[in-house]
């Protein structure tokens, strides 16, 4: 990462801590920042992993339903996006893990958070690239999805899927092949690539990964 995504990086990290200490004190405005500064991102991730637009609407609530009662466990130390990660890939795997979609109804968050989720854009994948994911593994999609959708590092993927670093540079190099077999070897990301070169741009949406 260069000095200037690392500065972006830093400045997004500080912002999210400050919103967290704001919302613990049950500030509404603090909790409908946060949710308008990742809810975007959250839905698309979690689209492109379960590849239903249903199922990511509801995961988007899910999840920040789940955010904001876990609010007091978050260590402003640590950097917010692999945290909130965390909680979107333990949503998104049990979804996965369910023989069908039967996500169960959840409350809808407060009337200060925008909607609904699944007007967010959905088109800003490279036209090749989601038919390509779709064929891949939900292991496999899920490491690219985080690495160059979320932008996430190796070591903030370890923290979020629960393994070893060591894992991680495996399960990505497993799913670059995979998806360059798919792709063709000059249209697939490369373990050297930054994140956004899934994106129909080619350039991180979003910002970085600490947006």
């Amino acid at each position: 990462m260069d000095t200037t995504a690392q500065s972006r990086s830093v400045a997004g990290d500080d912002e999210d801590g400050a919103l967290v200490q704001r919302a613990r004190t049950g500030e509404r405005a603090a909790l409908a920042a946060l949710f308008a500064r990742h809810h975007a991102r959250v839905f698309r991730s979690a689209y492109l992993v379960t590849r239903s637009p249903e199922a990511a609407d509801d995961i988007v609530q899910i999840v920040f339903l789940e955010l904001f009662t876990a609010l007091h466990t978050f260590d402003p130390r640590r950097p917010f996006v692999p945290w909130l990660y965390r909680i979107v890939h333990n949503v998104s795997i049990d979804f996965l893990k369910r023989e069908r979609y039967r996500l169960p109804m959840v409350v809808p968050l407060a009337d200060t958070i925008p909607g609904p989720m699944g007007e967010i854009g959905r088109a800003d994948l490279r036209a090749d690239v989601r038919p390509a994911l779709d064929a891949l593994s939900d292991e496999h999609r899920e490491v690219l999805v985080l690495r160059y959708y979320v932008g996430l590092l190796e070591r903030e993927m370890a923290d979020v899927l629960g393994v070893r670093p060591g894992t991680v540079k495996s399960r990505l190099n497993c799913a670059l092949h995979a998806l360059k077999e798919v792709l063709g070897p000059g249209d697939a990301p490369t373990a050297d690539d930054e994140p956004g070169v899934l994106t129909g741009d080619g350039t991180p949406h979003g910002g970085t990964s600490h947006e």
